[in-house]
Protein backbone atom coordinates (compact mmCIF):
# COMPACT_ATOMS: atom_id res chain seq x y z
CA UNK A 1 0.00 0.00 0.00
CA UNK A 2 0.85 3.71 -0.51
CA UNK A 3 1.37 5.73 2.46
CA UNK A 4 1.51 9.37 2.20
CA UNK A 5 1.45 12.53 4.51
CA UNK A 6 1.53 15.99 4.65
CA UNK A 7 3.79 17.91 6.65
CA UNK A 8 3.68 21.40 8.30
CA UNK A 9 6.08 23.22 9.80
CA UNK A 10 6.33 26.36 12.48
CA UNK A 11 8.93 28.46 13.49
CA UNK A 12 9.59 31.63 15.49
CA UNK A 13 12.61 33.73 14.17
CA UNK A 14 13.04 35.21 18.10
CA UNK A 15 14.20 31.06 19.06
CA UNK A 16 16.66 29.52 15.94
CA UNK A 17 17.17 26.34 17.93
CA UNK A 18 13.35 24.73 17.86
CA UNK A 19 11.35 24.77 15.50
CA UNK A 20 7.69 22.28 15.38
CA UNK A 21 5.88 20.49 12.75
CA UNK A 22 2.47 18.26 12.57
CA UNK A 23 1.93 14.79 10.32
CA UNK A 24 -1.12 14.75 8.61
CA UNK A 25 -1.50 11.00 7.52
CA UNK A 26 -3.08 10.48 4.10
CA UNK A 27 -4.51 7.62 2.48
CA UNK A 28 -3.15 5.59 5.45
CA UNK A 29 -3.23 1.87 5.11
CA UNK A 30 -5.54 0.02 7.83
CA UNK A 31 -2.49 -2.17 10.08
CA UNK A 32 -1.36 -3.32 12.93
CA UNK A 33 0.30 -0.78 15.09
CA UNK A 34 0.39 -2.80 18.54
CA UNK A 35 4.42 -2.93 18.01
CA UNK A 36 4.45 0.75 17.91
CA UNK A 37 2.58 1.57 20.13
CA UNK A 38 3.94 -0.96 23.15
CA UNK A 39 6.70 0.26 25.09
CA UNK A 40 9.08 -1.70 27.50
CA UNK A 41 9.40 1.38 29.84
CA UNK A 42 5.50 1.73 30.22
CA UNK A 43 5.30 4.59 28.33
CA UNK A 44 1.38 5.32 27.43
CA UNK A 45 1.56 8.86 26.72
CA UNK A 46 3.02 11.84 26.35
CA UNK A 47 1.83 14.00 29.25
CA UNK A 48 4.13 17.21 28.73
CA UNK A 49 6.75 18.68 26.69
CA UNK A 50 8.75 20.98 28.50
CA UNK A 51 10.72 23.92 26.86
CA UNK A 52 12.82 26.93 28.68
CA UNK A 53 13.10 30.70 27.92
CA UNK A 54 14.19 33.83 30.29
CA UNK A 55 10.66 35.40 29.38
CA UNK A 56 8.38 32.16 28.73
CA UNK A 57 5.28 34.35 28.46
CA UNK A 58 6.70 36.03 24.68
CA UNK A 59 6.00 32.85 22.77
CA UNK A 60 2.40 32.47 24.26
CA UNK A 61 0.83 33.20 21.10
CA UNK A 62 3.77 31.33 18.95
CA UNK A 63 2.32 28.59 21.19
CA UNK A 64 -1.34 29.57 21.26
CA UNK A 65 -1.42 29.33 17.10
CA UNK A 66 0.23 26.05 17.03
CA UNK A 67 -1.59 24.00 19.32
CA UNK A 68 -4.76 25.88 18.64
CA UNK A 69 -5.62 26.95 22.09
CA UNK A 70 -6.59 30.41 23.39
CA UNK A 71 -6.19 29.31 26.96
CA UNK A 72 -2.49 29.89 28.82
CA UNK A 73 -2.19 29.28 32.17
CA UNK A 74 0.76 31.51 33.62
CA UNK A 75 2.39 31.37 37.12
CA UNK A 76 5.66 32.61 38.35
CA UNK A 77 7.49 30.04 36.58
CA UNK A 78 5.99 30.18 32.95
CA UNK A 79 2.93 29.37 31.22
CA UNK A 80 1.72 26.10 29.98
CA UNK A 81 -1.22 25.74 27.42
CA UNK A 82 -2.90 22.23 26.67
CA UNK A 83 -3.02 20.86 23.55
CA UNK A 84 -5.37 18.08 22.25
CA UNK A 85 -3.38 15.26 23.66
CA UNK A 86 -0.46 16.89 26.15
CA UNK A 87 0.48 20.08 27.74
CA UNK A 88 3.19 22.92 26.55
CA UNK A 89 5.19 24.34 28.93
CA UNK A 90 7.82 27.35 28.71
CA UNK A 91 9.97 27.84 32.26
CA UNK A 92 12.09 30.24 33.51
CA UNK A 93 15.34 29.25 35.36
CA UNK A 94 13.73 28.74 38.39
CA UNK A 95 10.69 26.69 37.11
CA UNK A 96 13.58 24.66 35.31
CA UNK A 97 15.36 23.90 38.87
CA UNK A 98 12.36 23.48 40.41
CA UNK A 99 10.76 20.77 37.81
CA UNK A 100 13.67 19.10 36.41
CA UNK A 101 16.64 20.29 38.60
CA UNK A 102 18.93 21.53 36.30
CA UNK A 103 20.17 24.73 35.47
CA UNK A 104 19.70 26.19 31.90
CA UNK A 105 22.50 28.81 32.64
CA UNK A 106 23.49 32.05 30.34
CA UNK A 107 22.30 31.79 26.95
CA UNK A 108 20.76 33.08 24.27
CA UNK A 109 17.25 34.02 23.65
CA UNK A 110 14.49 31.54 22.27
CA UNK A 111 12.62 28.14 23.55
CA UNK A 112 14.77 25.35 23.91
CA UNK A 113 13.32 21.90 23.90
CA UNK A 114 14.38 20.69 27.18
CA UNK A 115 12.09 17.52 27.95
CA UNK A 116 9.59 14.79 27.33
CA UNK A 117 7.38 13.75 29.91
CA UNK A 118 5.87 10.59 29.53
CA UNK A 119 3.14 8.88 31.12
CA UNK A 120 3.18 5.23 31.93
CA UNK A 121 0.40 2.97 33.80
CA UNK A 122 2.97 1.63 36.66
CA UNK A 123 5.83 3.95 37.91
CA UNK A 124 7.09 1.37 40.06
CA UNK A 125 7.26 -0.89 36.68
CA UNK A 126 9.14 1.55 34.60
CA UNK A 127 11.72 1.89 37.62
CA UNK A 128 12.58 -1.58 37.78
CA UNK A 129 12.98 -1.53 34.01
CA UNK A 130 15.49 1.14 34.19
CA UNK A 131 17.20 0.30 37.13
CA UNK A 132 17.39 -3.69 35.52
CA UNK A 133 18.85 -1.96 32.51
CA UNK A 134 20.93 0.23 34.10
CA UNK A 135 19.71 3.61 32.93
CA UNK A 136 20.69 6.11 35.67
CA UNK A 137 17.58 8.02 36.80
CA UNK A 138 16.88 10.19 39.51
CA UNK A 139 13.54 10.19 41.45
CA UNK A 140 12.24 13.93 41.70
CA UNK A 141 8.85 14.18 43.51
CA UNK A 142 6.94 11.43 41.83
CA UNK A 143 9.15 11.51 38.32
CA UNK A 144 11.56 9.75 37.32
CA UNK A 145 14.24 11.60 35.50
CA UNK A 146 16.70 10.16 32.91
CA UNK A 147 19.08 12.70 31.84
CA UNK A 148 20.54 13.10 28.35
CA UNK A 149 23.27 10.80 26.91
CA UNK A 150 26.67 12.41 26.10
CA UNK A 151 25.74 13.48 22.06
CA UNK A 152 21.95 13.58 23.30
CA UNK A 153 19.96 16.84 24.06
CA UNK A 154 16.69 15.63 25.47
CA UNK A 155 15.57 14.85 29.36
CA UNK A 156 13.20 11.88 29.99
CA UNK A 157 10.99 11.81 32.77
CA UNK A 158 8.46 9.31 33.49
CA UNK A 159 5.00 9.78 35.64
CA UNK A 160 2.05 8.39 36.47
CA UNK A 161 -0.79 8.34 33.42
CA UNK A 162 -2.44 12.13 33.47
Amino acid sequence: ARMEFRLAFAADLRSPDSFFFTCQRINAPRTDRSQLVQHENGAVAINTILMSDANPADFSSFLQEIVDQSNVDRDAHGISIRASNAVLKVLNAQGMRTVLAVETGERQRGILLEAVVFGVGDLAATRYMLNSRAVPCVELGDRLIVRPADGQGATYCFEARQ
